[in-house]
């Protein structure tokens, strides 16, 4: 996992860590499991029961960026765990960030590649430049470049908004390749946040 420079003197915590201001119930600690679309999946720190928190309204503060989001909490079926169901306009600011990444791409039945590189990336997919004539619905298999390793994907091309720039919809990829991809998300939100905060 990427260190981040420490601009406080103090280490700053791991991407994931969270806390979960909870209306009524106070605050709690835990860490973002994963993120799906508008939900975000916590595992919670402590005794409390995720049964005990359902239609919560909260407030997640992400601890690394200091970045609130305002949502309500429902059970996830485990009792340690929670999801965040984020509200409206926040979920597109939490879910996806413009990342720059290596991204090979393979269509189906055309017999040929594309090195191409990401403009922006979220759990559910992603928007690639560098790859032409591709169209949309067309299936591809998806090998995106991480520090700690490639991302193995199956994918479909559900728009095109510029000859060679494409937006993906993953369609297969593994529970662990996934969570990969949502740190990935959360360390360029960080590198944004603190862009804005430069600027």
């Amino acid at each position: 996992m990427a260190d981040f420079p420490d601009m406080h003197g103090s280490p700053e915590p791991e991407p994931e860590l969270v806390e979960l201001e909870v209306d009524g119930l106070g605050t709690l600690r835990g860490r973002v499991d994963g993120i799906e679309g508008g939900f975000a999946s916590i595992v919670l720190d402590g005794e409390l029961s995720g049964w005990s928190l359902h239609g919560h309204d909260a407030r997640l503060v992400h601890l690394a960026s200091g970045l609130k989001l305002e949502g309500t909490l429902r059970a996830a079926g485990d009792q340690r765990k929670v999801e965040l169901v984020v509200h409206e306009p926040h979920r597109r600011s939490w879910t996806r960030a413009d990342a720059r990444l290596a991204t090979l791409l393979v269509p189906d039945e055309l017999g040929m590649l594309w090195r191409a590189e990401t403009r922006n990336v979220a759990a559910g997919g992603m928007l690639i430049a560098g790859a032409s004539d591709l169209e949309e619905n067309q299936s591809l298999h998806i090998y995106v470049h991480l520090e700690d390793g490639d991302v193995d994907a199956r994918g479909r091309v559900v728009r095109v908004e510029e000859p060679d720039v494409h937006a993906v919809a993953f369609e297969a990829i593994s529970g662990p390749d996934r969570l990969r991809i949502h740190r990935e998300v959360l360390r360029a939100r960080i590198a944004e946040l603190k862009d804005d905060e430069a600027a």
